[in-house]
């Protein structure tokens, strides 16, 4: 999980709490006076604006209408939507969440963000929760967090309220043992335009000058006590015919698209992950696979019922 490229991050400053049935409750410091913000569930008439808030992801990594309908059709009641108090009509931010059944640190067997939210091919293009979302399940996977940056309200933060939202939700089931997310490195892309590509393992690690961690996104999930449990390699994956990936190329931050190797065959974009051409560039049809994007994530543990090693 992470926000898009240029959404809001999370605030260094974080109150961790702890009850004697929760290991880890995170919970964001507040404004003197409550949030400016309401957070409730999805409703089947918000996936227009679900859909336009969307667009903030690179097109390859973008949530489709349908999946957005499907979504709110079956899994509503664990979504989460913020409304400003002051225009209830607009949505300033969302989370999606997944239910599913996981092992836990000791037994971890989570697999890559496209096998648990995929739909009938597995892939982050069709990711609907259609074949892996489970009623009984012991776990809430955060699987994205999209912010609206246009939307500031005295100076809040909406992403770490988002966040604590899902876990005051875990926190009440008492079914729910975990909420964990496979995160999104938020500056990889940026740090690899400026210095060329880093071992994902090394700049998940790196650290500033003050000892905290380098990257934006981290450093605000890891101050509301996320505890990292290991890389997940090639958690996200997607494929594209040649039309596609020229127009990816083309039309999505086209300054930010520089070929790494010689043969010109891997491409950095500007995201986490980066793009090799697999394919022919001589085969005459439409349709073959030409190139595939490829991104690891970092399986991180957000909430837990449980005590923790880790």
């Amino acid at each position: 999980m992470a926000l898009p490229e240029n959404a809001q991050a999370l605030p260094a400053k974080r109150r961790l709490v702890t009850s004697p049935d929760s290991a880890l409750v995170s919970r964001p410091d507040r404004r003197e006076g409550g949030s400016s913000y309401d957070i409730e569930t999805w409703k089947k008439s918000d996936v227009p604006a679900l859909v336009a808030l969307e667009q903030l992801w690179a097109p390859w990594l973008r949530k489709s209408q349908a999946d957005f309908l499907y979504i709110a059709d079956h899994f509503p009641d664990v979504q989460r939507i913020a409304r400003p108090k002051t225009d209830p009509d607009t949505v300033a931010g969302q989370t999606t969440v997944i239910q599913i059944n996981w092992g836990g640190p000791e037994k971890d067997d989570f697999t890559t963000w496209d096998k648990i939210t995929g739909g009938p091919d597995g892939s982050v293009k069709n990711s609907n929760f259609s074949e892996t979302f489970r009623r009984d399940g012991n776990t809430y996977v955060l699987t994205a967090a999209t912010v609206d940056p246009t939307i500031r309200i005295h100076g809040e933060r909406l992403a770490p309220q988002l966040v604590t939202s899902v876990v005051d939700m875990a926190s009440r089931d008492p079914n729910i043992l975990y909420v964990i997310s496979a995160f999104r490195p938020s500056d990889l892309g940026k740090y690899e335009q400026e210095h060329g590509p880093i071992d994902f393992d090394k700049y998940v690690k790196m650290q500033r000058g003050d000892g905290e961690l380098h990257d934006t996104w981290l450093r605000g999930v890891t101050n509301l006590g996320m505890i990292p449990i290991r890389t997940i390699k090639d958690s996200m994956r997607v494929t594209a015919t040649r039309e596609e990936f020229e127009g990816y190329k083309r039309d999505y931050h086209r300054e930010l698209w520089k070929p790494i190797t010689e043969d010109r065959r891997t491409w950095l974009c500007g995201e986490t992950g980066t793009w090799q051409i697999v394919g022919d560039p001589h085969n005459p049809d439409p349709n073959a696979v030409y190139a595939e994007y490829k991104e690891d994530n970092l399986l991180g543990l957000v909430y837990s019922k449980q005590p923790s090693s880790h």
